[in-house]
């Protein structure tokens, strides 16, 4: 059974209700967001996390801290980003329909970055969400429809 985006508030409800402990929570993971609190939660009570949109709908491929680091190694800053999330204990998943990006985004595996390395990118969080997700909440409703925060037609 896996969940996503189920925040610790979610989570603990939903521990405390199912007979099943989910077995993963796919999660909006990232440089620029590390929701601390939901994967502390998580590793604590043995949940697996998943990354959605690991490489921040590419917007982290031009920065300068990880082009830098991916110079050092002779790596993409794709592949240092994925590298950074399985270091991390992530399952990472991308996306793409090049053949190029897929075998570079496997190539990720001969090749460890330092704990100094680490720390530079992980000083990039902001906690900003990159798309559509922050414009939505949970309701409560019984009937497990959540409601739409922002306006009509927004994504």
């Amino acid at each position: 059974i896996g969940v996503c985006n189920f925040n610790v508030e979610r989570m603990t409800d939903l521990l405390d209700h199912a007979k099943i402990k989910p077995a993963i929570n796919q999660i909006e993971f990232n440089p620029l967001i590390h929701q601390p609190k939901i994967v502390k939660f998580c590793r604590e009570n043995d949940i697996q996390l998943e990354a959605w949109s690991p490489l921040g709908n590419g917007r982290l491929l031009s920065n300068d801290v990880i082009k830098q680091i991916a110079d050092k190694h002779q790596k993409s800053p794709a592949q240092v980003i994925l590298r950074w999330e399985i270091q991390q204990g992530f399952i990472v998943l991308t996306k793409t329909t090049h053949p190029q990006r897929m075998q570079e985004n496997a190539e990720i595996f001969d090749f460890i970055l330092s704990p100094d390395e680490m720390k530079q990118i992980d000083k990039l969080d902001q906690e900003k969400h990159s798309i559509w997700y922050d414009k939505f909440k949970w309701s409560g409703n019984p009937d497990g429809v959540d409601d739409y925060i922002g306006k009509p037609g927004a994504f």
